[in-house]
C-alpha cells in the first residue's frame, strides 16, 4: 500500500513538473547597439546608431530617445514589447515646454538585419525609417 502511494506521488509530481509554462525570451535577440542608416520624410538617408537595451521583463527592451528641441528638449525612454522578431511601441511624452508627442515605433528582425519605421504627431510630425544590422 506505501509502495502504490510513492508510485502515485512520483506520477503526480512528474505531471505537475511537466505542465510548467516556459516563459518566451523575445526580447533577447533585439538587445545590442545597431549600425546602419536612418532616412526621414524629406530627408537624406544619414549613418546612425541605436542601441537596445533588456527592460523590465523577457519580452520588453527600452531604447533611449529624446522628444522636443532646444531648451525644450528632454531625454526619453522608449518601451518596446517584443514578440517573436518583432516589437511595436506605442508611447506618448511631454517635452519640458508641455508639448505632446505621440511615438509609434515598430520593427522587425529579418536575419540579422533590423528594420524600425518610426512615426511621431503632436509637437512634431514625421516618419523615418532605420535599417542596420549588430
Amino acid at each position: 500500500m506505501v509502495l502504490a502511494m510513492l508510485v502515485v506521488l512520483s506520477l503526480m509530481s512528474f505531471t505537475f513538473s511537466s505542465c510548467t509554462k516556459t516563459e518566451s525570451n523575445d526580447g533577447s535577440k533585439f538587445i545590442g547597439t545597431w549600425n546602419g542608416s536612418t532616412s526621414c520624410s524629406g530627408a537624406a538617408s544619414s549613418a546612425s546608431s541605436i542601441t537596445i537595451s533588456a527592460g523590465s521583463n523577457n519580452n520588453t527592451v527600452t531604447m533611449p530617445g529624446y522628444v522636443g528641441s532646444g531648451s525644450c528638449a528632454k531625454t526619453i525612454t522608449y518601451n518596446l514589447n517584443a514578440s517573436g522578431n518583432a516589437f511595436t511601441c506605442n508611447q506618448t511624452f511631454t517635452d519640458n515646454c508641455g508639448v505632446s508627442y505621440n511615438i509609434s515605433i515598430s520593427g522587425a528582425l529579418s536575419g540579422n538585419t533590423l528594420t524600425m519605421s518610426f512615426a511621431g504627431s503632436g509637437g512634431g510630425t514625421g516618419t523615418c525609417v532605420f535599417t542596420g544590422t549588430k
